[in-house]
């Protein structure tokens, strides 16, 4: 396989002294009508002053270990920059901002992790390799503003490529070989087959990456099938199944029917497996909220641990002991007030009922204070007892409060014959 493209600096160039930094050498660039600047093999820590026409910049092989924004704020006219093997290990979005007229960049062989936003003004390059330096991912949108890009090489630690590539038109050589890349998601697969219709010379390099031919990356294995013209040197590609078979490329027509079948599988057990506990979880939700409805219901009425009736809090505070609810017919209230009120008379104890103590004020505040400011609540079961709406609610306040209390609040009398 071809190496990498590397270009040499412009014929022609003619020995200069005039304005050339030391130690470096220089010469007239007539290609690009400027200056040719040779710093490479010097030792050099930090970029020395570069004349502001230079067009040409060697500085491969040194020592340099950061570029600040400085360094590159006069050269304007700058065309191609080598900074392969040094010790660079950042590049910040200031560091090639006025590079706008630059076509070739190398930065091989240094100690990059990361490239964020570096490239976003050089709108003009057509040559990018960062080939041998320890980068593990790129920003969906380093491309941005790179339309004009031919040749990109990120032969890195790469795991994953997420990369948009719309307003990528002329690309020619995309080499992601010798990363850690398994395979590649369905938009990508879409941009690479875009690619190729929109430039018939692109070509995708993925040699030495632990290719896998899984359910994962099913979009990849049928396009390495249907457009193997869009991968160089696609003979020499394996991918590893999930058995940890190692397949060639003209074994993959034939092992593919067989992954589509299990992806299928494997999806409709997902889809039914999501199912199954989706409805499992709505029945375990409606079962609880069923067999816990008052305690939902109770949440209307507490705040805090504290009871209320609509947005009224009523905090409790005895001021009997007994509280009787019955039904309001003529029998009831004589077994109420000859009976039950007598006894509470004769054995002390405090009482509250509706008929005496709710005469004035609003009628559901006094009844939930009333249950909240009495230890028990007596209930003279009838059968008819609940057609009446405040009794129905004093008896659901008082489950409710039972239940905040964990204590037993309603005391009950049944009443059925009489």
């Amino acid at each position: 396989m071809a190496r990498k493209l590397n270009p040499d600096f412009v014929k022609g160039a003619k020995p200069v002294t005039s304005l050339c930094p030391s130690p470096c050498q220089c010469s007239l660039d007539t290609a690009f009508k400027g200056l040719t600047v040779d710093c490479s093999n010097k030792g050099l820590l930090k970029i020395p002053d570069i004349p502001s026409h230079v067009t040409v910049l060697d500085l491969q092989n040194n020592r340099l270990t950061f570029i600040t924004c400085q360094d590159f704020a006069k050269t304007l006219n700058l065309r191609i920059l080598r900074l392969s093997h040094n010790k660079i290990n950042t590049l910040e979005k200031c560091t090639f901002a006025n590079l706008t007229k630059l076509e070739k960049l190398e930065i091989t062989n240094n100690e990059l992790s990361h490239v964020e936003e570096a490239f976003e003004n050089i709108i003009h390059l057509t040559y990018l390799d960062l080939n041998s330096n320890t980068i593990n991912t790129l920003t969906p949108f380093v491309f941005k503003n790179l339309a004009s890009l031919h040749f990109f090489d990120i032969s890195n630690a790469l795991t994953r490529f997420d990369v948009d590539l719309y307003n990528i038109k002329n690309m020619e050589v995309l080499d992601l070989s010798n990363n850690l890349v398994a395979g590649f998601s369905e938009n990508n697969c879409q941009d690479f087959a875009e690619l190729k219709t929109r430039n018939p010379n692109f070509k995708i390099r993925i040699q030495s990456n632990p290719l896998m031919c899984t359910c994962e990356y099913l979009s990849f294995v049928h396009l390495l099938i249907t457009h193997p013209d869009i991968f160089d040197s696609v003979d020499s590609i394996n991918c590893t199944t999930i058995d940890g078979s190692n397949l060639s490329h003209d074994q993959l027509a034939t092992f593919y029917p067989q992954l589509m079948k299990s992806c299928v599988s494997q999806e409709i057990f997902i889809g039914t497996l999501v199912t199954f506990f989706i409805v499992l979880g709505t029945v375990l939700l409606s079962a609880m909220f069923y067999y816990n409805r008052w305690k939902f219901a109770y949440l209307y009425f507490i705040g805090s641990k504290k009871l209320h009736v609509g947005d009224v809090p009523l905090v409790y505070k005895q001021i009997a002991e007994v509280f009787i609810t019955y039904e309001q017919e003529p029998e009831y209230i004589r077994l109420a007030r000859q009976v039950f009120i007598p006894w509470l008379k004769d054995n002390h104890v405090t009482y509250l009922h509706g008929e005496d103590h709710f005469q004035a004020g609003p009628q559901n505040h006094n009844i939930a204070g009333a249950i909240v400011g009495t230890r028990k609540t007596l209930v003279l079961l009838s059968r008819d007892i609940f057609e009446d709406r405040y009794r129905e609610l004093e008896m659901n306040l008082a489950i409710m409060h039972e239940m905040n209390c964990s204590d037993r609040i309603i005391q009950r009398i049944k009443c059925f014959n009489l």
